[in-house]
């Protein structure tokens, strides 16, 4: 009895022990990848075309500045070259040729000041906080709002290039579904476009008749 018991305990002991040698000699093998493995063709090519539309975008940078300028500043500055003009001139109808380039010149200098200074925040929110915007979606957006700025200024019409801009990023954004666009942030930006009007009317009013007021009182 002795020796079957103690055969029992030897053959239940026998496979632990060899479980636990076998564990011991067994190696583990990590996941090293491979940097000599090449990308995938569709990856390589998505690369590559995004590299190109890059460069393209300064091509589009240039256009978008020139639209600005032909709408954005001429509607900036046309109070100003009308006040000049009356100041000179009286009150008569103004021709083309009696429009001065200086003013002109003083509106895209102040402009592009502008942009240095403050234009940071704007173009933030409209390249990076809306939607996702890669190079080649950046583009087609610019091209399409200097298509639309451009149509509108030779029609005589006064927009404004970041209407277009915004309008063609949320179009690119709905591309990838309504959940693609920050609609909380439009919102707000909704909200900012339909009380600057009002506000800026009013404030233009209350100051022209402070102007007056303060003329008829000498």
């Amino acid at each position: 009895m002795r020796e079957s018991s103690s055969t029992m305990q030897t053959s239940t002991k026998s496979p632990l022990k060899k479980q636990i040698s076998m564990s011991e000699n067994t190696e583990v093998k990590t996941f090293n990848p491979d940097p000599a493995e090449k990308m995938p063709k569709a990856a390589v090519l998505e690369n590559i075309v995004e590299d190109y539309f890059k460069k393209l975008q300064g091509l589009a940078s240039c256009c978008s500045a020139l639209a600005h300028g032909g709408n954005d500043t001429a509607n900036a500055i046309a109070p100003l070259v009308g006040i000049y003009f009356i100041y000179n001139n009286g009150p008569q109808p103004m021709s083309d040729n009696q429009s001065s380039k200086y003013l002109f010149m003083y509106g895209a200098l102040f402009m592009s000041f502008g942009l240095f200074v403050l234009g940071r925040r704007c173009i933030e929110t409209i390249g990076t906080s809306i939607t996702t915007v890669e190079p080649s979606s950046g583009f087609t957006t610019s091209l399409v709002a200097v298509f639309v700025v451009q149509v509108c200024t030779v029609l005589g019409m006064p927009v404004s290039s970041t209407h277009c801009g915004v309008g063609a990023v949320i179009g690119i954004g709905l591309i990838g579904g309504w959940g693609n666009v920050k609609w909380s942030l439009m919102k707000n930006v909704a909200l900012a476009w339909v009380f600057t009007l009002p506000a800026t009317a009013i404030i233009s009013y209350a100051l022209v008749k402070i102007m007056i007021a303060f003329e008829y009182s000498m």
